[in-house]
């Protein structure tokens, strides 16, 4: 299907429509109170009730903020903070919101609140639509394809059931490169050896799930695709990194101008079980799956130089490589090593004022704060609230600007040198 289609894109001169895309980005929200819990907002409440891009779902107590279609990425990003924004705004002095691309470390012991009264209930949600552009859609149809499609709309079907297949193909490469953790780190607790890869899954990593789901999103001339149910991003403040967006985009371009044969049933239903395979992968070893997944980045590299992409993908792709290259360099890894994990919700508002702190800080490492005395959280806030680099090890020792200091020894002192 379709297997010209990158080569009659060029002749037509139309590989810059190509890269023309409209993205939405629709992410969901927790709200919790002081003790970690979830509760039920009152939008009326919160002046957002006929808030065209804030609703809430009733069944799950979820803040769903969706954006308009955008031409540009950093444009939708900057919407969906400023929803994010409002619904902050909205809230009590002791209620915080929760995103739900946040890593669902969540364990099983009987303390923890959250997955005692919801043990099912789904702590990541991100969806993302990507539509080309009509107009080249059009032309190609109009110059090309006229004889092979009876009409525009057999024709727009034909595009979206191709990157579709190829998408299911190749699922379980965005897992492998986005998946909410690659790896469990040396020490990390025994009771979260559990795999952990899948982009959705529940509190507790079972597979019962696809790992992704792709839909074809058809309105009028405007098709494309959309992504559901994507676990992505926890050190996003928005639930969703420009980088991502970059990446499905380019991806998506990507399996649209594939010259191989439509998959087989049998191919397709391969892929699901490759790709429940790597969302269950725990070794952070060289593996089959990462040769793959380096043949596959390959490729899309030199398609994106073939069609001359800006530096963004460059940097998307870079990112990509360095993951490959050594998985501990995802925000996953650094999340796993530091044994972060949602039982921060237990210890009430005061962790997750400095987890949200952090977030506003864009700082990659989120640092597991629950364990410190109280004087030492604060030097931890200290140091964000200055934007000053430091790094905490898993032995809560503070290493800063050359110096460390063991959990045992005062922290403040270090504050002084700043």
């Amino acid at each position: 299907m379709l297997a010209n289609f990158f080569e009659t894109v060029q002749a037509a001169q139309l590989t810059k429509e190509l890269q023309q895309l409209e993205y939405q980005v629709q992410v969901r929200h927790h709200v919790i109170n002081s003790a970690g819990e979830i509760i039920t907002p009152d939008l009326s409440a919160w002046q957002l009730l006929n808030h065209p891009s804030v609703a809430l779902d009733n069944t799950s107590d979820q803040i769903i903020l969706t954006t308009k279609q955008q031409p540009q990425i950093d444009r939708l990003l900057d919407e969906l903070t400023l929803l994010a924004d409002a619904v902050e705004a909205s809230l009590d002095a002791n209620e915080l919101t929760w995103p739900f691309s946040m890593p669902p470390r969540l364990t099983k012991p009987a303390h923890l609140t959250l997955v005692q009264t919801n043990p099912t209930r789904l702590l990541n949600q991100v969806s993302v639509s990507i539509k080309f552009n009509p107009l080249m859609l059009v032309q190609l149809y109009t110059r090309a394809y006229h004889t092979e499609y009876v009409d525009q709309a057999s024709f727009n079907e034909a595009v979206l059931q191709k990157v579709s297949d190829r998408l299911t193909m190749y699922q379980w490469f965005i897992t492998y490169m986005f998946g909410n953790s690659p790896f469990l780190a040396e020490g990390f607790g025994s009771i979260n050896q559990i795999g952990c890869r899948s982009i959705i899954s529940n509190l507790w990593h079972q597979q019962q799930q696809p790992a992704i789901t792709i839909t074809r999103d058809v309105r009028g001339l405007a098709d494309g695709i959309k992504f559901t149910n994507l676990e992505l991003d926890g050190t996003s403040l928005t639930g969703i990194a420009s980088t991502t967006l970059d990446f499905l985009s380019l991806f998506t371009l990507f399996c649209l101008t594939l010259a191989n044969d439509d998959p087989s049933a049998d191919e397709l239903a391969a892929a699901h079980e490759l790709n429940a395979y790597v969302a269950s992968e725990e070794a952070a070893a060289p593996t089959i799956a990462q040769e793959g997944a380096t043949a596959i980045l390959a490729a899309v590299t030199r398609f994106a130089t073939d069609l001359n992409f800006n530096s963004r993908y460059t940097t998307v792709l870079n990112l990509l490589r360095n993951r490959l290259e050594d998985p501990r360099q995802t925000n996953a890894a650094e999340l796993a090593n530091q044994a972060f994990n949602g039982s921060l919700l237990s210890y009430g508002r005061q962790q997750a004022d400095d987890l949200k702190a952090e977030w506003l800080a864009d700082n990659a490492l989120l640092p597991s704060l629950a364990d410190l005395i109280p004087l030492q959280q604060a030097t931890v806030y200290n140091l964000i609230k200055a934007g000053k680099p430091f790094e905490l090890m898993p032995s809560h020792t503070l290493v800063y600007d050359g110096s460390m200091y063991p959990a045992s020894v005062s922290w403040p002192e270090c504050e002084n040198n700043r």
